[in-house]
């Protein structure tokens, strides 16, 4: 059972109070991350987190001993405290009622104890938690109850001196640029400069800092015909720092690496901590001749060199991720993001690594996801239909309804460029509802204009079929739309059903008896048992494109086909390949039984008014005569 909790409703503000609100929608806060460490160190815990939340997810602004940026609030603790807005204390989820289902318990990471507080904005509206997890049973004191309230009512101050901060900062540059204040407030303006540019250890810049540098770096470099490094610098395993020498060593070690970059640095580099355990650096460079990789070179080197603090050697490992100006762009904020993808791309190869942005796109994920938030509003996404067709009497027997981003800048986006993006953020629930309704409202507009009953599959993804409100959801689009049984198909992944096979079955028998037809897709990709096979009331099987594809040249993926059409049928169930494109690979699936093909062979996915216009003219798939007349033989016999 996964937990859903309603959100409570925000305290409204006093009218005298001006609120600022915190952006939830950022990467961890610098500032909080040392909240966390001192955390863990003071309760001796693994793991300790600072969350702002808004409807449906929980954001990270600080974290140590967790990877990730943030999770879904329909599985998460933390929702529990914040529509109660009291703490939380669970000493053993494997023996609390509300949490022994839950996937974070029952899988990966596996916890066991939680305590969280909430925190308040200055209107008292809870914002987020601080918490902190183990991975064993336990039991916390008064005491460590006490200190655990006092870490969260730091960390409710520490995100208002963060507005403030940031009010100040924006004060600070209009003040600048009016000459009159300027000469009047010359010397305060100076030392709120100082005060909002460098990081809290005070050896290199902060992020808005280096942002401001950054902007006029880059219209220097234009204007001298002059090229420039940007590049984001990972500390590896930074974090077990905190566990193993305490918080004032992990202080110690981040000031003191500051100190190296700076001196490495070209003349005129800035460098700049944006996190707990990374920091980002700019220099200049000629523009003639090839990238010189030295300077990260000697970043590296610095880095890795030990340091002794209090007796310990301590040594400390980097990875680099870099982007050029002007060749990856000309756009500050977008050099940074392709610095900071290169560098997750950099770790996802291994330590240690220097890794130059891959300039593929000018929009890295960072702004696809920010775009992605605005599309259903813009009305960028639309649905097109892709046939089904049966493989005995060449008839279209349904289409496929898959949804298209048509970007304002970009054009079409691929699915699979934007898809695990809504996945992560949990927009894919808001999306996945809204192609419902289109494919629903499409079939009854098929319906109306005399072009009979045309079954459209939607596909249903993990979030939106472990969502407490999916059944509802779905029986009133049918109601809305007045259709009939058969009429709306749904299709699930293996590793999606498999993800909480208890509730997955559960929703699937209600979703049959309301006369929803189910299929599931991508057979053979994932891991499902054939006895957990059998006690899904599903109605059809369709083969993944990469057997399809493959059949025809390789003997395994051959066999894999046959045995999957040969599983189907002794379970009662029809058999879709998708990924048709050839006659040969038509040819074969057809004299193997299989009862329907998907692919460009017959069409590719349409838009509505196109795929409109083929159900009218009413066109059927042709095969030559020799192989129809053997199909028709083998159906026949079956």
């Amino acid at each position: 059972m996964r937990i859903m909790v309603p959100i409570q409703k925000p305290v409204s503000a006093s009218p005298m109070m001006v609120e600022m609100s915190p952006n939830i929608d950022i990467a961890p806060v610098e500032g909080l991350d040392r909240l966390t460490r001192l955390a863990t160190y003071a309760l001796n815990v693994p793991t300790a987190l600072i969350s702002l939340v808004d409807n449906n997810r929980q954001w990270f602004k600080a974290r140590c001993g967790f990877e990730g940026n943030g999770m879904s609030l329909d599985v998460s603790f933390c929702a529990h405290v914040v529509a109660t807005g009291k703490p939380l204390i669970v000493t053993d989820a494997l023996s609390d009622a509300r949490f022994v289902e839950n996937p974070l318990v029952r899988g990966a990471p596996f916890i066991r104890f939680y305590a969280g507080f909430p925190i308040h904005s200055q209107s008292a509206e809870v914002i987020g938690t601080f918490c902190v997890i183990d991975f064993q049973e336990r039991n916390f004191t008064k005491k460590e109850i006490s200190v655990l309230e006092e870490f969260a009512k730091s960390a409710e101050e520490l995100i208002f001196l963060r507005q403030l901060a940031q009010a100040s900062y924006e004060l600070s540059s209009v003040l600048r640029n009016s000459e009159n204040h300027s000469s009047i407030y010359g010397t305060q303006l100076q030392h709120l400069d100082c005060l909002l540019s460098y990081d809290g250890l005070g050896e290199v810049k902060s992020r808005n800092g280096f942002t401001e540098q950054l902007q006029h770096a880059v219209k220097c470099w234009e204007a001298a015909d002059a090229s420039g490094i940007v590049a984001y610098i990972d500390l590896d395993n930074f974090r077990n720092l905190n566990g193993s020498h305490g918080p004032y060593v992990a202080d110690m070690v981040l000031q003191m690496l500051g100190q190296r970059l700076r001196k490495a640095l070209p003349a005129g580099g800035i460098a700049a901590r944006v996190d707990s355990d990374e920091f980002i650096a700019m220099w200049s460079q000629p523009v003639e001749g090839q990238i010189n990789e030295s300077v990260l070179a000697e970043l590296s080197r610095q880095i890795r060199e030990p340091l002794y603090i209090q007796g310990y050697e301590i040594a400390v490992g980097c990875t680099i991720g870099y982007a050029h100006y002007p060749t990856d762009s000309t756009e500050p904020a977008v050099l940074l993001t392709a610095a900071n993808v290169a560098m997750h791309h950099a770790k996802s190869l291994g330590r240690g690594i220097i890794q130059r942005h891959r300039a593929t796109n000018a929009h890295s994920n960072a702004r696809l996801e920010t775009d992605l938030r605005q599309a259903l509003q813009n009305n960028e996404f639309e649905v097109h239909y892709q046939p089904k067709v049966n493989l005995r009497t060449g008839r279209i027997t349904g289409v496929e309804a898959l949804l298209r981003w048509r970007h304002a800048e970009l054009g079409m986006v691929p699915p699979s460029k934007f898809i695990p993006l809504a996945e992560e953020n949990g927009l894919i629930v808001q999306i996945g509802e809204w192609v419902l309704h289109t494919a629903c409202k499409q079939i009854r507009e098929w319906i109306d204009a005399g072009l009979g009953g045309v079954p459209v599959a939607v596909n249903l993804s993990g979030r939106q079929l472990l969502n407490n409100d999916i059944i509802r959801t779905i029986q009133h689009v049918i109601e809305e739309y007045a259709l009939g049984p058969g009429m709306l198909e749904m299709e699930l992944t293996e590793s999606v059903s498999m993800r909480d096979p208890k509730k997955s079955a559960e929703v699937m028998h209600k979703l049959r008896g309301m006369g929803v037809t189910l299929a599931i897709d991508d057979f053979g990709t994932g891991y499902s048992s054939l006895s957990y096979l059998k006690r899904l009331p599903i109605d059809k099987i369709k083969i993944d494109r990469s057997f399809v594809s493959d059949m025809t040249e390789d003997a395994d993926s051959l066999s894999i086909v046959q045995a999957i059409i040969t599983l189907a049928h002794r379970l009662n169930l029809s058999v879709v390949a998708e990924g048709v494109e050839s006659e040969k690979q038509l040819t074969f699936l057809a004299l193997n039984l299989c009862e329907e093909m998907q692919g460009y062979y017959f069409s590719k996915p349409l838009p509505a008014e196109e795929c409109t216009e083929l159900l009218s003219v009413g066109r059927t798939l042709s095969l030559n005569q020799q192989t129809g007349m053997a199909i028709a033989a083998l159906f026949g016999c079956r």
